[in-house]
Order: structure tokens, then C-alpha cells, then sequence
């Protein structure tokens, strides 16, 4: 095991001019809608997952650059992370509309 202070492998900080995949669930709610065009802005490509209860109920229009995942969080498999660098996990049921 590597000991906390040895580099393993990850990037330390923002790398001038590189970019990360970075996946977003809840894209689509009232932080996601914010931060994922923000990270489109900083060079950043977003994959964003989110079911779609609450579509059509939007704070900004959706970003047309960020690629859409609609399912279940609980419905991923691994082959959806391939490529990811990281995950932003903002998904969560708020007032649930189907009771």
C-alpha cells in the first residue's frame, strides 16, 4: 500500500490546458444546472445522469456540450465510467415524485 504522501498515479491540481471527463449526477438540478456548464467553461468535458423526474422544472437552460446519461443512479454499470476521471455526486430525491 502506498503511503498517503506518494504520488500514485493521480493528477495533483489543475494542469494548464488540460482538461478532465468529469461525470455529474443530478446535472439537472439546482447545483448541477450551475456547475456543469462552469466546468464546460474551464475546458472540462461533462457527462452528466440524472433521471428526468424533474424535467421541464429547470433553473437555466440545459447546456447543450454536456453529454446525457438519463437512468438511475442505481442502474450504472461499469463500462459508463470508462473514460471518467471523476465523479461530482449531487443526485438525490427531493420532494419525490412518485410518492
Amino acid at each position: 500500500m502506498a503511503a498517503p504522501h506518494q504520488d500514485v498515479g493521480f493528477r495533483h491540481g489543475p494542469v494548464e490546458g488540460v482538461g478532465v471527463k468529469v461525470l455529474v449526477t443530478g446535472h439537472q438540478g439546482y447545483i448541477g444546472s450551475v456547475l456543469c456548464p462552469l466546468l464546460c467553461t474551464h475546458g472540462h468535458t461533462v457527462v452528466g445522469l440524472d433521471t428526468g423526474f424533474f424535467e421541464g422544472c429547470d433553473f437555466l437552460e440545459a447546456p447543450t456540450d454536456v453529454r446525457m446519461l438519463r437512468r438511475d443512479l442505481r442502474d450504472m454499470a461499469a463500462a459508463d465510467l470508462d473514460g471518467i476521471d471523476g465523479v461530482v455526486h449531487l443526485a438525490a430525491l427531493s420532494n419525490d415524485p412518485i410518492g
